[in-house]
């Protein structure tokens, strides 16, 4: 087993024996850190990461995913890890490869079936350990996978490291909106900027009759995040397919099944049409525009972003989720605007992941 070491003494140290810088110290080799979370399990709050992390990967990002939720570590699951990471000579993990994207848990080192039993301090050094002594090389993005509710392995995140926002899920009914509300009550006191509120297991629309069921109510997240003032992400419905390829550890972006019967009711079309493409690549849609303002500001510009996402990301007075352009060579002439006045440059379309431009 590969062991996670405690802290000893009274000053906290690296498992080398380095010291541990105080404050809020950057993560090498990470350009920007997001962490997805949820006041309540049980709200697809490890799915959702995963399939954000593919997401941000397939629109031309270097990406890293760090499961964080040590008590109940879900990532190995959904990404078919199997085997424990390899140690290099100086103590610091590599990261597994998946999918694209580089990975680390603590339930790829532990025996199927055994519980992580710590106490607070211990469970911050083995975060610290994955989260610093992990070789993530040059990344652009790292999606964090947090635990349930408010304890000791948050608050030790968001005062040792700079996160730039956390994106909050929920499900429609209220039980699961108080915890996430206080989840983002949290995120507010330690001046940590939330990204947004995703409403998961929206509807469901059955297979073979093509009828919208609410099963946990309607708009519940919607609403909360207008009261919040917070955005609001978008919807994602209960889709058979994230369910059987989260389980078979194949996570794949699949356009939901809607059979040919299917008649939505009129007064709810927009979020239907919105997520007729991909239920979990939109919210991946909605960030990007966040991620590229933090780079504007900072001068960073967009460089290695593909051209289709560029054009979609600098669609004026569109501060979210951005409209794709209606045609490719359009986008090709956006993302050349866009980029020669941040000063950066953008993958040409043969060197996309994306090979065909869909709008």
């Amino acid at each position: 087993m590969v062991s996670i070491t405690a802290e000893k003494g009274n000053a906290p140290k690296f498992s080398h024996g380095a010291p541990v810088p105080a404050g809020k110290t950057p993560v090498n080799g990470v350009r920007r850190i997001i962490a997805v979370g949820s006041g309540k399990g049980g709200v697809g709050k490890s799915t959702t990461a995963v399939n954000l992390a593919l997401s941000l990967a397939a629109e031309g990002l270097r990406v890293g995913l760090l499961d964080a939720d040590l008590y109940g570590p879900s990532v190995p699951k959904l990404l078919g890890l199997e085997g424990k990471p390899a140690i290099r000579d100086d103590g610091i993990f590599s990261p597994h490869q998946a999918f694209g994207i580089k990975a680390i848990s603590i339930g790829s080192m532990l025996v199927p079936g055994q519980a992580v039993v710590w106490r607070g301090p211990m469970a911050t050094s083995g975060l610290r350990q994955l989260l610093r002594e992990t070789a993530w090389g040059e990344l652009d993005v790292l999606v964090i996978d947090l635990p349930p509710g408010t304890g000791d392995i948050h608050i030790a995140l968001f005062q040792q490291t700079v996160v730039d926002g956390v994106v909050i899920v929920s499900t429609p009914q209220d039980l699961a909106l108080i915890d996430a509300q206080k989840a983002i009550d949290m995120l507010r006191r330690m001046s940590v900027p939330v990204l947004g509120l995703v409403e998961n297991m929206s509807y469901f629309i059955a297979p073979d009759t093509g009828n919208r069921y609410d099963i946990f109510g309607t708009g519940g997240a919607e609403k909360a995040a207008a009261d919040l003032a917070i955005p609001f992400l978008g919807p994602v419905p209960l889709v058979m397919s994230i369910r059987e390829n989260s389980d078979a550890g194949t996570p794949r972006h699949r356009r939901p099944h809607r059979p040919r019967s299917c008649r939505l009711p009129r007064h709810r079309p927009a979020p239907d049409r919105h997520l007729g493409i991909d239920p979990l690549k939109s919210i991946a849609t909605a960030i990007l525009p966040v991620l590229s303002a933090l780079d504007k500001r900072q001068g960073a510009g967009w460089e290695g972003l593909c051209f289709h996402s560029i054009a979609r990301i600098s669609v004026p007075n569109s501060p979210l989720a951005s409209p794709r352009p209606p045609t490719r060579s359009r986008a090709l002439r956006r993302a050349t605007v866009a980029a020669s006045r941040s000063g950066t440059r953008f993958r040409p379309p043969r060197q996309c992941p994306q090979r065909r431009y869909r709008p």
